[in-house]
């Protein structure tokens, strides 16, 4: 078992002690030495274990938060569920055509159909549940690019959540809900493909870019997981600091390509080729959006 770096073997009478007196979340057993008590120290006295990591890690990636884990814990298979959002810009799609089929995804259902298959890993339940699917328009708070009373300058997303997913099985979801949004399926494609004995092989599409895909959050029992964020002067108070300047130079170093394509769009539909484009619109192919 994991120990902390200052923890200290106790006896069993000392543990109880501490039990009692409500403090049981500082007590482990190490399974490597006879399930022996172990003392951890407060969070202040810990290693600056965030700090330590941040500086080993590429700027772009920063760890906030630590817990010590169980040997069995895994973060896959202990997960309880997993929240993805997926963001697109509306151009021209059924916003609420998009919506409804969305709605069908929640609950049980077998989605062999959503997925790209593995025959190696020979998987035979294809049952998943999605706890929540929903469609919203992206925070007013999130500034873009572009005129946001066109519908280039609106974006939306889908927010997605459930408790496992198969192989690309987001990306193939959302994929659907194009082909609905630009009115090429109507809604209820969604239920004829969840029914296999409908739809009896997986049919023939293109899955949805990878691009715009995040795994925003995953969600573990309380009992597996303690998270410990320590904000000691000097050590870790600037790692959220740290994060926001670097998010932000992220940010502007895209937007300044974001205004550069879109000066160099305008420029070929106003100079070069107007008759083949439709003003007012972006051609987006979504299955390979790059």
């Amino acid at each position: 078992m994991y120990v902390r770096s200052t923890g200290k073997f106790i006896t069993e009478e000392e543990a109880r002690v501490i039990v009692d007196a409500g403090q049981e979340h500082l007590i482990i057993r190490d399974a490597q030495n006879g399930g022996r008590p172990v003392l951890l120290p407060s969070n202040e006295h810990e290693l600056t274990y965030i700090n330590m990591l941040n500086k080993s890690l590429p700027p772009e990636i920063r760890i906030h938060a630590w817990s010590p884990v169980a040997p069995s814990f895994s973060a896959r298979f202990s997960c309880k569920s997993r929240f993805y959002r997926y963001f697109f810009p509306q151009s021209g799609l059924d916003i609420q055509a998009m919506q409804e089929a969305a709605k069908r995804y929640e609950g049980a259902h077998d989605f062999r159909n959503f997925c790209r298959l593995d025959p190696a890993k020979q998987i035979k339940n294809f049952e998943r549940i999605v706890q929540s699917a929903q469609i919203t328009r992206v925070s007013g708070q999130v500034k873009f690019v572009g005129d946001g009373q066109s519908e280039e300058g609106v974006w939306w997303q889908l927010e997605l959540r459930g408790t496992a997913f198969l192989w690309h099985q987001v990306r193939c979801m959302m994929a659907v809900l194009f082909a609905v949004g630009q009115r090429l399926e109507t809604p209820d494609v969604v239920d004829h493909m969840m029914d296999i004995q409908m739809t009896n092989g997986k049919p023939e599409y293109e899955m949805a870019s990878d691009l715009p895909l995040v795994l925003a959050d995953c969600a573990f029992d309380e009992k597996d997981v303690k998270w410990i964020r320590v904000r000691s002067p000097g050590r870790d108070s600037t790692n959220m600091v740290v994060l926001d300047r670097i998010v932000s130079k992220t940010w502007g170093e895209l937007n300044t390509q974001a205004v550069i394509a879109s000066a160099l769009l305008q420029t070929v539909r106003d100079t070069q080729a107007p008759m083949l484009c439709e003003r007012g619109s972006m051609d987006i192919n979504y299955s390979s959006w790059s």
